[in-house]
């Protein structure tokens, strides 16, 4: 639902592929550089004034399954501490 607020003009489908092909790749382990490539794209494409929304989003996607997971948290804050939140 998240994502989908964030893309609105995204079919549901193209939304689920997104959250598929995450998964894959989570599965494979591919998560290392991938997640260094996300932070700083999501750095350079969202503005100033959203940064904190996409955190607050973050929290709330992580906690979505009543399970915060030890690599959640580090991913929120990462890209918070990249953004100087």
């Amino acid at each position: 639902r998240k994502l989908a607020e964030w893309l609105p003009s995204a079919l549901p489908s193209d939304v689920l592929n997104v959250v598929d092909e995450a998964l894959r790749r989570y599965a494979r382990g591919e998560t290392d550089d991938l997640l260094k490539q996300s932070i700083e794209r999501v750095v350079a494409t969202v503005p100033v004034h959203q940064r904190g929304s996409v955190i607050r989003d973050l929290e709330y996607v992580a906690a979505a399954d009543n399970l915060v997971l030890v690599e959640e948290r580090q991913l929120i804050a990462a890209l918070a501490e990249r953004w100087g939140l």
